[in-house]
This record gives structure tokens, C-alpha cells and sequence, in this order.
């Protein structure tokens, strides 16, 4: 899931342990994956947050056309469509990128950025593990 980035994986596995049960502890490995640059996880009122870490995950990927600030709302509103709008987005460009917005049935919105080259191992990893996208 870290798109081939050693050190991120390295980081993740430190920040969450050997985890034996990803399908029960998933919120923290996308939190550290989060953390990593990988993803976005931020409290589902958090627009804010939100939107600076999708802006620096784009940007972190010389993604910068995506503009946050033009999407309207606030709250869980304004997450649910900037994380939308950045996934329309990503599947418009020849970014060979991909954003999954993955819901783990808690209060936080949690987004995982791939290359097209990994996306179907997510999808069947998300599979096995039940995640919803």
C-alpha cells in the first residue's frame, strides 16, 4: 500500500506494530499510512484537515492542478466532497494515480492514494478484507 516507498512502510509497520488483524485495526494502519503521505484521515468534521492533507498528498505527487479551496460546505459535507471531487478528478488525468475513499463505519473519513499499478491488489486486499470503498 505505500506504492513502493520502503521507508513509509518501514514507518507504518513502527508506527502500528506487526499488525496480526488488519481487518479490525484498520483505522490505524490508514492513519499511519496517513501520516506517511499514502492517504488522508481526518475527523469526519474536519474539512480543514481534510483538505490540507489531500492538497499535500496531491502535491506530494506533482498533482497540484486539484484546487480544495473551490470546493463549498463545511463539515462532513465539505469532506465527503472534496475526497469525491479529488477522486473524479484523479480519474480524469493521466496522473496514473488513484484515490480510494475507504469507509470503516467510525467517525473519520480515511483516503488511500495508489498508482494504477497497485490498484488491483487493493482491490482485492479491500476485497478479502471487507474494507467498503
Amino acid at each position: 500500500m505505500c506504492d513502493g516507498d520502503k521507508d513509509a512502510q518501514e514507518a507504518v509497520i513502527d508506527a502500528t506494530g506487526r499488525l496480526r488483524r488488519l481487518k479490525t485495526e484498520a483505522c490505524e494502519a490508514l492513519a499511519a499510512l496517513a501520516e506517511n503521505g499514502h492517504g488522508v484521515c481526518a475527523d469526519i468534521k474536519d474539512d480543514d484537515t481534510l483538505a490540507a492533507q489531500l492538497d499535500g498528498l496531491l502535491a506530494a505527487r506533482e498533482l497540484e492542478e486539484f484546487d480544495s479551496s473551490t470546493v463549498d460546505g463545511a463539515g462532513p459535507g465539505r469532506c465527503e466532497a472534496l475526497l469525491k471531487s479529488a477522486q473524479v478528478w484523479l480519474s480524469q488525468t493521466n496522473s496514473g494515480h488513484r484515490l480510494y475513499i475507504l469507509d470503516l463505519g467510525d467517525d473519520a473519513w480515511y483516503g488511500l492514494m495508489v498508482r494504477e499499478a497497485f490498484a488491483t491488489e487493493l482491490d482485492a486486499l479491500g476485497d478479502a478484507l471487507g474494507l467498503a470503498k
